[in-house]
Formats: structure tokens, C-alpha cells, sequence
């Protein structure tokens, strides 16, 4: 069975080969490798070309720049395998990531999923799937966090069949993924996790989306939110403090942003008002979620209004971590 392997790039010129490197090395060997150069700026594209000439099963799609979700898509409708597979380009993936993944799909699984090893500098997390070696749809919806600790399509095998239509929503910037897999899994009946963090998730790239806050997050945030409250299988509704969570945490940090801006007072408090009217944010504040002191600290700053404090310990939160990684 063959597994499109769909790699969209732009400006990862100092990552892009050892991403590309890990795939032609995998010990399962039937894939086809789909780059999707996102008009790269850097040598990005030039470097996929390179490696198409050296392996036959390589492709390169150079197009103009229109995001992440555009250039998956692309790679979706370009795909001719029986099963995808998403590998971000500032990523990399272990020699046996995708023959244990292969191993897992039986003809009753809809989807298989694997741990992560997160990267940032010399710290190093390993997230695992918390659930069973196989799980329903009604398993998920009752401990999502545990069973589907990452969001995002990689870490993820997908049969091709059951993609169909469904793609990447391209007008939002954040939570894309998110709602992919949720259409995604509203297809799904059985699932298959694997005990392996053989996806390696590069977090020390500074020019990730990851990395980069925008006013419109919070908005998207709500999508996903919205649309995460809806999503059933049959009668069993989806129910997670997770998504809850998640909308706080942005919530805070769009506040955080105001704070920052080089705006009037006035404006500030016109752009803070907004957020602190919006209905759905009004139902998360006030929740109590497994946050961090500091993001605690901050959501209880957030409650009390109290602006000022809540600039001066950002502040000194960020000359603590600088201080922490030099050390």
C-alpha cells in the first residue's frame, strides 16, 4: 500500500533537507514524496529539486505563495497513494515512523496515530497518545486530550478513501488543522495509536507560524471552538474542557498583545473592551484549566482587569526565561 507523503515548504532552507532526508531513508520504502514549494523566498525550492533528481519518487510543486493550508491542499489533489501522510518541512521522522504506522492499519482502522518528540534548543518533550493500541470515535469524544494529545495532521496516517473532499480551510490562519481532523474523524469509526514518538516536531524554528501572534488567532480560536462544540458521531456529543482551555489561553494572549501595542489609551481600552464583550470568550475565563502558575497568574490578572500588573509581570516573565536559557 502506498503513502503519499505531503511536505509543504516556505523559507525552511535550513531545515528542508533533513526532513527530506528522513523520508527517503524510512525502512518502508513504497511512498511517494509530494513538496509543495510555497514561493520560497530562500533556497527552499531549489533544494527539492535537488532531491527530485536523485529519487524518483520525489515530486516538486512550485506555486505561488498562499499558505500552508492552500499547499496542502494541492498536495491532497496531487496525492495518488492509498494512505496520506503530513510532514511539516522544519521536521524530521525516525527510519520506522511510517512501517510501524503501516503495521497498525488493519482493514477496520480509520486512521493510526504516534507520539511526537518535541525539540526547542536542548529541551527535549515527548508526548504519547494516553489511550489504547485501538479506540473508537466514542472512546475519543470521552478523553480527547488523552487520546489525541496533538492537534495538528502530522503525527497522523490517514486513508486517502476517506479524505475525500475534505480539505484545509485556506481564510483562516490558525486552528486549520484542527478542524481538518475534526471533519476528518466524524468519518472515522476505529482508531489506532502506536506507542512511538518517531515524529520529530522542531519547535527552535523562529519563523514558524507557531512562533508569530496575530490579531485574527482569536478569531480563529472561536471557529474551532464553535465548531468543536457541534461536531457529533450519532448521539454522542463532543464534550472538552480542552477546546475551552485553548480559547482562554488565546483570549489572554490577545490581550497580552493589546497591552503591548504602541496604540492610545484610548484605543487600548476600545480593543480590550471588545474582546472582554465577546460572548464565547466571557463563557472560558472564568474556568478553571490545567495552566501553568504563570498563565494563572495571568488569567487571574485578566479577571481582576488589572492591566498594568499584568504588563509588569509579562515583563518580568520574559527577563526570567531569557535569564533561564542562557544558563
Amino acid at each position: 500500500m502506498k503513502i503519499s507523503v505531503i511536505v509543504p515548504t516556505y523559507n525552511t532552507e535550513r531545515y528542508i533537507g533533513t526532513c527530506i532526508e528522513s523520508l527517503i531513508n524510512q525502512t518502508y520504502e513504497n511512498i511517494e514524496i509530494i513538496l509543495i514549494d510555497d514561493g520560497s523566498l530562500d533556497d527552499s525550492g531549489k533544494i527539492c529539486d535537488m532531491y527530485a533528481k536523485k529519487d524518483s519518487r520525489i515530486r516538486v510543486l512550485h506555486i505561488k505563495n498562499q499558505g500552508v493550508s492552500v499547499a496542502r491542499n494541492i498536495g491532497i489533489d496531487s496525492s495518488k497513494g492509498d494512505y496520506i501522510a503530513f510532514v511539516d518541512s522544519d521536521d524530521y521522522v525516525e527510519p520506522t515512523y511510517f512501517k510501524s504506522m503501516v503495521e497498525a492499519m488493519s482493514s477496520n482502522i480509520d486512521i493510526v496515530i504516534c507520539g511526537v518528540t518535541n525539540i526547542c534548543g536542548k529541551k527535549i518533550k515527548i508526548d504519547y497518545p494516553n489511550s489504547p493500541c485501538f479506540f473508537t470515535i466514542d472512546d475519543l469524544k470521552r478523553n480527547y486530550d488523552a487520546y489525541m494529545p496533538i492537534n495538528g495532521p502530522f503525527c497522523k496516517l490517514y486513508r486517502r478513501e476517506l479524505v475525500g473532499e475534505i480539505r484545509f480551510e485556506k481564510n483562516i490562519v490558525m486552528g486549520e488543522d484542527f478542524l481538518f481532523n475534526l471533519k476528518y474523524f466524524s468519518m472515522c469509526k476505529n482508531f489506532a495509536a502506536v506507542k512511538s514518538a518517531a515524529y520529530v516536531y522542531n519547535r527552535s524554528n523562529a519563523f514558524s507560524a507557531t512562533h508569530r501572534y496575530r490579531e485574527t488567532y482569536f478569531d480563529c480560536q472561536k471557529k474551532c471552538y464553535t465548531e468543536a462544540k457541534k461536531f457529533k458521531y450519532g448521539n454522542v456529543k463532543f464534550t472538552n474542557d480542552r477546546i475551552d482551555r485553548d480559547l482562554c489561553s488565546d483570549g489572554l494572549h490577545k490581550i497580552r498583545w493589546i497591552v503591548f501595542q504602541k496604540i492610545s489609551r484610548k484605543q487600548k481600552k476600545e480593543k480590550l473592551e471588545e474582546v472582554y464583550r465577546d460572548n464565547v470568550f466571557s463563557l472560558v475565563l472564568y474556568g478553571k484549566y490545567d495552566f501553568s502558575l504563570s498563565y494563572r497568574i495571568a488569567q487571574a490578572l485578566c479577571i481582576k482587569r488589572k492591566f498594568f500588573l499584568l504588563k509588569c509581570f509579562w515583563i518580568f516573565r520574559s527577563i526570567l526565561l531569557k535569564v533561564k536559557y542562557r544558563l
